[in-house]
C-alpha cells in the first residue's frame, strides 16, 4: 500500500486528528504499521467492541473483545474477506453480515 493510501486509512481511523494540522498519532502509526491489515484488524475489533458493549450495558474491555472476536469466528471471516483496497466499514460490514 502506497503511503498515501496508508495516511488515509489512518485518517479514517483516528478521525479525531485534524487532517490538516500534525498529529503525533498519524505519524505513530505511519511509523509503526507498515503493513495496514494489522490496523485494519484494530479498528474493525474496536468497532465490534462497541456493538458488544451496548449489548451488554457495559464496556467489556479490549481483552473480551478480542476473545469474542476470535471465538466467534470474525477473526477468521477477516482473514478470508480482508482486501486493501475496501474501507474499514466496507470490510466490517462483510465481516458482520448476517451476524450480531
Amino acid at each position: 500500500m502506497d503511503k498515501n493510501k496508508l495516511k488515509n486509512l489512518i485518517n479514517e481511523i483516528e478521525d479525531g486528528c485534524p487532517s490538516n494540522k500534525y498529529c503525533i498519532l498519524k505519524e505513530i502509526l505511519l511509523s509503526a504499521f507498515k503493513e495496514p491489515k494489522v490496523l485494519f484488524q484494530i479498528k474493525c475489533v474496536e468497532k465490534f467492541k462497541f456493538i458488544k458493549s451496548e449489548d451488554a450495558k457495559e464496556d467489556i474491555g479490549w481483552q473480551k473483545a478480542w476473545e469474542l472476536w476470535v471465538s466467534e469466528g470474525y477473526a477468521k471471516r477477516f482473514s478470508d474477506l480482508y482486501d486493501e483496497n475496501k474501507t474499514v466499514v466496507q470490510l466490517f460490514k462483510e465481516i458482520k453480515n448476517g451476524k450480531r
